[in-house]
C-alpha cells in the first residue's frame, strides 16, 4: 500500500470528526428539547455511541502518525497537524451548529 499525502488524510480526518460531533451533538441538543431525562436510554445510547466515534477515529489516526515515519521529528510534525485539524473541526462544528439553529 502507498503512502497516503499526509493533508488528505488530515482533511478526511476533519471531515469525519465534524459529521461525527455534528450529527451527535444535534441530537443530544433535540432529547434535551424535547424534556428526555439525562437517564434515559435513547440520550445515553447517542452520547456512548458519541464517545465511541471519537475514541476509534483517534485510534485510527494514532496508527497512522506511528506507521508513517520511523522519525520522531516528522511524527511530532504529523501530531500537531491532527491537533491544529481537531481544532479546525471544532471551529466548523460550532459554525454548523449556530447556522442551523
Amino acid at each position: 500500500m502507498g503512502k497516503v499525502n499526509k493533508w488528505v488524510v488530515a482533511v478526511f480526518y476533519t471531515i469525519i470528526l465534524t459529521v461525527i460531533s455534528y450529527f451527535s451533538l444535534k441530537t443530544l441538543m433535540e432529547l434535551g428539547m424535547e424534556g428526555r431525562l439525562i437517564l434515559d436510554f435513547k440520550f445515553n445510547g447517542v452520547l456512548m455511541a458519541f464517545f465511541a466515534g471519537i475514541l476509534l477515529l483517534a485510534v485510527v489516526v494514532r496508527k497512522y502518525i506511528t506507521d508513517s515515519t520511523a522519525d520522531e521529528k516528522e511524527r511530532g510534525k504529523l501530531g500537531n497537524l491532527f491537533i491544529y485539524s481537531s481544532v479546525c473541526s471544532v471551529l466548523l462544528l460550532f459554525g454548523m451548529l449556530v447556522i442551523n439553529n
